[in-house]
């Protein structure tokens, strides 16, 4: 009977295993994770067996809520990095820009009512607000936010010639030490500092775009890749 119970729990351990993930035991780490947690039901119904000893009915009702309950957690901590993600996403919608990470090098951009895309990126030590633009050939910034990465609109030279959609107007070439947009960081990005006035929202263009492996719009998301 004791031995009988054990066995059980362990079965049903490695059938949650299983049924939450179906290669969960084809490497080294599943196995490894399996042994550790059989351990804690061999540990845990030895300690149930032995105070209960003789009375096996009451022992076994200790040992089958103890066995749901490590159950229970070990289906928690194997689902933990998509609960994660669904609570990222109802922020995404509330903070419109967050990144939501999907998985390393990989982050979702949630679409604005407005049909944008605004990121909340992180360019040298300051933290800015751009609105995706693939039409742009360069990280693009307003006169305010390049303050707010430490360059200094007066002493910049505004010899590129552009055309916005406030009329044409010049911009000032530089270069960003580095964009980043959650765990994705790219180094020495192109950049240009536009005339006050001639545009209302920095704008993450090409020059960064460009350096990801990847960048795919799917539906009300645009999903990164680096």
């Amino acid at each position: 009977m004791p031995a009988l119970l054990v066995a059980a729990a362990i079965g049903g351990l490695v059938l949650v295993l299983l049924q939450i993930s179906p290669d969960a035991l084809d490497d080294e780490g599943g196995r490894m994770s399996l042994v550790y947690y059989s351990a804690w039901i061999v540990l845990a119904g030895s300690a149930i067996l032995f105070t209960f000893r003789g009375r096996w009915g009451e022992a076994a009702r200790h040992a089958v809520a103890w066995t749901l309950i490590l159950l229970a957690l070990v289906a928690a901590y194997s689902v933990r990095h998509d609960v994660e993600r669904f609570g990222l996403g109802i922020l995404a919608s509330l903070v419109p820009g967050m990144p939501v990470a999907l998985a390393p090098g990989e982050v979702a951009l949630r679409q604005a009512e407005d049909g944008h895309f605004y990121v909340r990126a992180r360019i040298d030590d300051a933290s800015l607000r751009l609105l995706v633009d693939t039409g742009a050939s360069t990280v693009a910034l307003t006169a305010a936010d390049a303050e707010r990465v430490g360059l200094d609109p007066q002493r910049l030279r505004y010899d590129s010639r552009i055309r916005t959609a406030n009329g044409v107007g010049f911009a000032a070439p530089v270069r960003l030490e580095r964009v980043q947009i959650g765990d994705i960081e790219v180094e020495d990005v192109r950049g240009a500092v536009l005339q006050e006035g001639m545009l209302g929202t920095s704008l993450l263009g090409m020059s960064f775009l460009g350096r990801l492996r990847s960048y795919q719009f799917e539906g009300d998301s645009l999903i990164l890749r680096n």
